[in-house]
């Protein structure tokens, strides 16, 4: 037996260097659950990987872990890659992991990404799409499986924190085969129900529980749904399609319902806060306008109204009495013109009149001599018949006797033969 001590650092040290040489050791492939997981702020993994009756502890750094495209956490089962070694600092044998992925879901996840990047391409992700969440709804839809902690976590917040919204449930499959056909449908029905809001979602579980909320015809649904939805899907280190497309994007079911709703006591507080800030202001202004009330009431103009109009008056007096003086003007020069008219009519009537009198005696006496007593007087006579002068012969009416007009008296005669 040898005599010569080694220290705990050398044996360590040899035991690492003997690990390190046998290629048995590298490349291992190694199913097993994580727990104890630590992710330091330097980026290094530090977990423990177990199954029903062992573990050992496991390291992946930095450098390492930026290559998983996926979040882990405590239970999760993965398949993993890795060295195993001695950390010469405490003498515990671990794995230095090199790759890592979930049990049973590298192709989903591949899908996952693939996916991803289509959608994103294509703008489904965009924040322009993207749909403000309303302040105060009062109609709230909820798809999810209708029993379950999912439903009762978001009535109960809900009801908690803004009592006033009414919530309504549609239930669909959030997990198998057919789901994503049920959630696009649902989907569809609660765009046509006037819902101030939807939250759609379901509770945590692995890859493939979630994974109907990573279809593509779920995530266009979502897309060309006009209603605001909030996708709450899983636990808080969970992501789906579903969340990227959706409006919002809620860590847990529970605070879904957290984000939708306002809080009725600080809204109260609020209210009262303006309530009181409006009476302050309302009282100010009273005040003020008070204030100029009763400067504005001081003034000369309410004290002693009639200074107001006192010039005027003097000016009205002043204006009656001339009014009367030039009406007495006035009335006297229109009696005068009055006057003045009056004779001018009677001159111009009395030279109307006799002018039209000479002109009346001449037209009398014209008319005098061409009289028919002037006719007779002259030796001539009137034949008539019915008391109708007679022109001709072809006017005597053979049958009828006929009066002959002279100057001194009437001859009857009657017509024998006409000649």
């Amino acid at each position: 037996m040898s005599n010569i001590y080694v220290t705990v650092s050398q044996l360590n040290r040899s035991i690492k260097s003997v690990l390190d040489r046998v290629d048995e050791f590298k490349d291992l492939k190694i199913t097993g659950e994580i727990s104890n997981l630590k992710i330091h702020q330097s980026g290094h993994w530090y977990f423990t990987l177990k199954d029903e009756s062992s573990r050992i502890s496991a390291v992946m750094f930095a450098s390492k872990a930026a290559s998983v495209s996926v979040k882990v956490k405590d239970g999760d089962k993965v398949n993993l890659v890795a060295d195993l070694s001695v950390y010469e600092a405490n003498g515990n044998y671990q794995l230095y992991v090199q790759k890592l992925e979930p049990v049973g879901a590298g192709n989903l996840y591949l899908e996952f990404e693939k996916l991803k990047k289509k959608l994103a391409a294509e703008g489904l992700f965009s924040d322009t799409h993207k749909i403000e969440l309303p302040k105060y709804p009062l109609n709230i839809g909820v798809i999810s499986a209708p029993k379950g902690a999912v439903v009762k976590d978001i009535i109960t917040t809900t009801k908690r924190r803004w009592p006033y919204a009414q919530i309504t449930i549609i239930p669909t499959l959030v997990q198998g085969q057919e789901a994503a056909k049920a959630i696009v449908e649902a989907l569809k029905l609660a765009d046509t129900m006037n819902f101030d809001v939807i939250i759609c979602g379901r509770g945590g579980g692995s890859i493939e529980d979630l994974w109907p909320f990573n279809e593509e015809i779920v995530a266009r649904q979502i897309y060309a749904t006009k209603t605001p939805i909030v996708s709450a899907v899983g636990h808080e280190t969970d992501y789906t399609i579903a969340d990227f497309v959706a409006d919002v994007r809620a860590p847990t079911p529970t605070a879904a319902a957290e984000m939708v709703t306002p809080n009725r006591i600080n809204i109260l507080k609020e209210i009262s806060s303006i309530n009181a800030a409006i009476s302050n202001q309302f009282l100010n202004i009273l005040k003020i306008n008070k204030t100029k009330i009763l400067t504005i009431s001081n003034k000369t103009i309410f004290t002693k109204p009639e200074l107001l109009y006192a010039n005027q008056r003097f000016k009205l007096d002043n204006l009656h009495t001339k009014l009367i003086k030039n009406q007495a003007l006035l009335n006297n020069t229109i009696k005068a013109k009055v006057r003045n008219y009056l004779l001018k009519i009677e001159t111009s009537t009395k030279s109307f009149v006799e002018l039209k009198s000479n002109s009346l005696r001449v037209i009398v006496g014209k008319l005098d001599s061409l009289g028919p007593s002037n006719v007779l007087n002259r030796g001539y006579a009137i034949l008539s018949q019915n008391k109708v002068a007679l022109s001709g012969i072809k006017d005597i009416n053979m049958n009828l006797e006929a009066e002959i007009s002279m100057k001194d008296g009437k001859l009857i005669v009657k017509p024998i033969k006409k000649g």
